[in-house]
């Protein structure tokens, strides 16, 4: 019995031997590489950290965006223009959102364009536009809209000198801010073949609370 409890300590001190050894084969091959196991072990958790660190930091333009955030993004710039406007504001600039503005926001993972994907159910009567201009037809009511990449407000009126209309996209979504020559915003959302005033989301705009919503 002594004999045997002797063979089986002997057993596992050669396996623990043979432990030691594998490990410290492994710390030789990094040592002749300039590097002991210690400094391999801090050098991945650095980088763990900075890794950390960086995806935790990612700019809102790495963030896949909502039409909706988008929209409302793009509804409170076209705001500020029109404040500016009924400001009386000299500089012309400040009254004018330009398609590439718009376009410099955040926005991945949501198409911005001046023409929907989709014209919706012709349930209403079209009025006759010129080639600068396209209409959609949003719960029962014609909109006709200008195709320019140019909103600009009129100094001292908050108007606009044309109709406009912007619309968000994504695989899920069609969403489209008017602009009406008033200067006031409608949201439409594109429901089942056809496009739907949203009025419900007009709390987007939070530049000025008392956007009007009329026609």
């Amino acid at each position: 019995m002594q004999k045997y409890l002797i063979n089986q300590n002997d057993k596992y001190v050669s396996d623990a031997n043979s432990k030691i050894t594998n490990i410290n084969n492994f710390s030789n091959k990094f040592a002749n590489a300039g590097y002991t196991l210690l400094e391999l072990i801090m050098t991945v958790t650095i980088l763990i950290i900075a890794l950390t660190v960086v995806v935790a930091n990612l700019p809102a333009s790495f963030a896949t965006m909502s039409p909706e955030s988008v929209l409302a993004h793009t509804g409170n710039l076209i705001l500020s223009a029109r404040e500016n406007s009924a400001a009386g504001v000299a500089d012309e600039t400040k009254r004018t959102i330009t398609f590439d503005q718009i376009l410099a926001l955040p926005h991945r993972g949501v198409e911005i364009s001046l023409t929907p994907k989709n014209i919706g159910a012709n349930n209403c009567q079209f009025p006759t536009t010129s080639l600068k201009q396209s209409v959609i037809c949003v719960s029962n009511q014609a909109f006709s809209f200008s195709t320019s990449n140019v909103v600009n407000f009129t100094r001292f009126s908050s108007k606009t000198s044309e109709p406009h209309a912007i619309f968000f996209t994504n695989t899920k979504r069609q969403l489209a801010l008017l602009v009406n020559q008033s200067g006031n915003l409608v949201v439409a959302e594109y429901v089942d073949g056809e496009w739907k005033s949203r009025t419900d989301l007009q709390s987007l705009f939070v530049v000025n609370k008392d956007v009007n919503t009329k026609w």
